[in-house]
């Protein structure tokens, strides 16, 4: 009696249930939302806060890492930015990666990305050749939508395919030298924090406003302040509010 060997049913799975996909993005999010109610809590010296505008401006010390920053939402779209070392997370120094319901692509510099990204150097029809160091691809959520992600084709610096039709619906990642940025969709009225918020630091400089007025408590900015002296709408508890987040 011959014997059954499920081997393409499990590559079969692997195709379309990459490591984590949904959860990446929103793991980084509460990473920069816990650094800037940190940097909010205990840096930031407010310069003025107002209702009337929904938010304020601040200083902190001229090298409190990292240099630049920024996270924002507007209702179902939020996106983060960030400065960091040139070398990233094995993803290449320079790329743009794009999501759009099932429609996916990507360009990298150097071509082919990062040793272990799941980028080829070239593809047609998803036949693969070359970019890779034969080891497993990273852990990551990047990595595995190029690992899913059939390439219609590929060519060195740039190609597209089709990916799973899975949250986030939209996104891009875009990293250029020592800037990241990230942007997806996501629920737009979520029970942690508000709809809509911009929250940002240039080297010595914050920026912040969230909308309704005096709804994010547990941001670690007052609601009216001057010259670092709360009026009123005091922030949360730092210990309340950092363990919330």
């Amino acid at each position: 009696m011959a014997v059954f060997h499920p081997q393409g049913q499990e590559e079969a799975a692997a195709y379309t249930a990459p490591a984590g996909p949904a959860t990446g993005h929103l793991k980084k999010a509460n990473e920069f939302r816990k650094k800037l109610a940190k940097l909010f809590y205990k840096e930031t010296w407010w310069m003025w806060t107002s209702p009337c505008i929904c938010g304020g401006l601040g200083c902190v010390p001229p090298m409190a890492p990292p240099l630049c920053m920024a996270h924002d939402k507007y209702c179902c779209c939020e996106s983060l930015c960030q400065s960091e070392p040139w070398g990233g997370d094995g993803m290449g120094f320079c790329f743009d990666i794009c999501k759009c319901c099932c429609c996916v692509s990507h360009s990298a510099c150097p071509p082919g990305g990062g040793k272990n990204d799941g980028v080829p150097l070239c593809a047609l029809c998803n036949q693969r050749c070359g970019g890779e160091s034969g080891e497993d691809v990273m852990d990551n959520e990047d990595a595995q939508l190029m690992k899913g992600t059939f390439f219609l084709y590929y060519c060195l610096c740039y190609g597209c395919g089709v990916g799973q039709f899975a949250e986030p619906l939209i996104k891009t990642h875009r990293k250029c030298c020592c800037i990241r940025t990230t942007s997806y969709t996501t629920d737009p009225f979520p029970s942690d924090r508000d709809c809509m918020y911009s929250h940002a630091k240039v080297f010595c400089c914050i920026s912040a406003c969230t909308c309704p007025a005096l709804g994010g408590k547990r941001d670690g900015m007052p609601g009216c302040s001057c010259f670092g002296k709360v009026l009123f709408g005091p922030p949360a508890p730092e210990g309340e509010a950092l363990r919330s987040l």
